[in-house]
C-alpha cells in the first residue's frame, strides 16, 4: 500500500540515522531571502522545488489535498498531548504485538511518521495537527504529500529567518533534513 502511496521511499528516508548540525543550519538561514524565497549564494539564487522534493523524497506531488474544510471526522480516539507527553508512551498506547494492523493502529502509525519525521513538528509529543493526513493515507487515499512538504519546508525558513532578524533563538525544527 505505501508504494501505491508513494511513501515507502520517504518512509526509509527519514528513518535513517541523519546528523543535524545546528552551527551549519543556522549559517543556511543567512542566506535565506523572504522576499525571493531562495537563498541567494554567489554563484547566483537556489530554491527547494516539488521537483526536488519528487527526486529526493519520492513524494506524490501530482494528486490533490483534501480541503481543510472537508477534512473526515476520525471514527476513533487516538491520544494527543494531552494523553500523553511523549512519543514512546504514544507508541506504547497504540501498539500491539499480536494480529494484522487495524486501520487505528496504521493511523496511529501514520500519524506519528507525518509529525515526528517527515514534517518534524515543534513538539517533542503528539498532536492532532495531520491526524486527517494519516486518516486519509490509512485508508489508501492518494494525497500530494509532496506540495505539503514544501509549503512546509519554506514556512520554517521563513520562520527562521524571522527569528534571525529579531535576534530571537533559533528553532532548529521542521523539515531541516530535507534542506
Amino acid at each position: 500500500m505505501w508504494q501505491e502511496l508513494n511513501i515507502a521511499d520517504v518512509l526509509t528516508l527519514t528513518l535513517s540515522p541523519l546528523e543535524k548540525d545546528e552551527n551549519l543550519l543556522k549559517i543556511i538561514g543567512y542566506f535565506w531571502s523572504d522576499a525571493l524565497n531562495c537563498f541567494l549564494f554567489g554563484h547566483g539564487p537556489m530554491t527547494p522545488t516539488l521537483l526536488d522534493v519528487v527526486m529526493i523524497t519520492g513524494l506524490d506531488v501530482k494528486s490533490s489535498n483534501p480541503a481543510a474544510h472537508r477534512m473526515p471526522i476520525i471514527p476513533f480516539k487516538l491520544s494527543s498531548k494531552a494523553d500523553c507527553t511523549n512519543w514512546n508512551t504514544y507508541i506504547s498506547q497504540h501498539m500491539k504485538t499480536k494480529g494484522p494492523v487495524t486501520k487505528k493502529e496504521h493511523t496511529a502509525f501514520l500519524n506519528l511518521w507525518l509529525e515526528n519525521f517527515l514534517f518534524c513538528g515543534p513538539s517533542l509529543a503528539p498532536t492532532k495537527n495531520y491526524l486527517p493526513l494519516a486518516y486519509h493515507l490509512a485508508h489508501g487515499n492518494r494525497i500530494g504529500l509532496g506540495k505539503l512538504f514544501l509549503g512546509e519546508t519554506y514556512r520554517y525558513l521563513h520562520l527562521m529567518t524571522t527569528n534571525l532578524l529579531s535576534q530571537r533563538k533559533l528553532r532548529t525544527g521542521g523539515p531541516w533534513w530535507f534542506i
